[in-house]
């Protein structure tokens, strides 16, 4: 078996396996990195910080910047439409979600993993 090169990067922070740092996502500044964003907040400030081109992944509820979006891997979905449902199904729905324990969204692993983001940025509730 072939031994795998490894290369030190300067700042110590990370190491460089089989790739040389030329190569190297992190090494490349972060308008090199790929970016999954599943909250529009955040997709929003990953545009004001100029690294729009750099998102690869939204989810469904992702709709501004339109230049950051436009174009991208929808990675979530929702069993939620407010607009083809009425407010009395949206809250059934809800309720039942919460009540069981399950989450109103759902995430697309195929898709994510397609994307293949160097971070995904999120939140936990």
């Amino acid at each position: 078996m072939r031994e795998k090169s490894v290369f030190y990067h300067p700042s110590a922070r990370h190491r460089h396996l089989g790739a040389r740092p030329s190569r190297c996502r992190w090494c490349l500044g972060p308008e090199r990195m790929r970016i999954v964003s599943l909250l529009p907040s955040l997709t929003e400030i990953v545009a004001a910080l100029g690294l729009g081109d750099s998102i690869v992944g939204l989810t469904h509820s992702c709709d501004y910047p339109r230049e950051a979006v436009e174009g991208k891997a929808i990675v979530t979905s929702s069993e939620i439409s407010p607009y083809s449902m009425s407010q009395a199904e949206i809250h059934s729905i809800v309720c039942g979600a919460l009540a069981n324990g399950h989450s109103l969204y759902g995430l697309d692993a195929q898709r994510i993993e397609a994307a293949d983001p160097d971070i995904i940025l999120t939140q936990a509730l």
